[in-house]
């Protein structure tokens, strides 16, 4: 089974600086919607 994380929130309250962390602590893929978007 595949588990996904969805981290929501306003701008600027620190979802990619959370999302780098647990990249690096659990070797996690990363997928940004605004990446995709622009």
């Amino acid at each position: 089974m595949t588990r996904r994380l969805v981290i929501l929130g306003k701008q600027g309250a620190g979802k990619g600086t959370q999302c780098e962390l647990l990249v690096r602590r659990y070797s996690l893929a990363h997928v940004s919607t605004g990446d995709m978007l622009r």
